[in-house]
């Protein structure tokens, strides 16, 4: 499982410098430690990179999907938000991507 390069999420990451993502992440998910932040780099993270790094001789099943909303600073209206939003987005804006590869 990993993000999607073209999710809302995915999005406002690249806008913020890596070494800001623990101040922004201590706004939207007031119980996320420091500790659990990581660099994001987004290279396996589309279906066409995938394709492109494993190559026709493999097998690739991915699947879309949208969890409830995590990053929603502990507010209902913005949790509702979210919701809203995941149930009309466009399926490519899926916030997370599910790899199967067999070779």
């Amino acid at each position: 499982m990993t993000p999607n390069k073209y999710s809302y999420i995915a999005l406002a990451s690249m806008l913020v410098r890596n070494r800001s993502h623990g101040k922004v992440l201590s706004r939207v998910q007031p119980d996320r430690e420091e500790i659990d932040v990581f660099p994001t780099v987004y290279k396996m993270n589309t279906i066409s990179a995938l394709r492109k790094l494993f190559g026709q001789a493999s097998e690739i099943c991915i699947y879309r999907f949208t969890p409830e909303p995590a990053y929603h600073m502990n507010r209902a209206l913005v949790f509702r938000f979210l919701l809203f939003m995941h149930k009309h987005m466009p399926e490519m804006f899926s916030t997370n991507l599910m790899i199967f590869v067999r070779k």
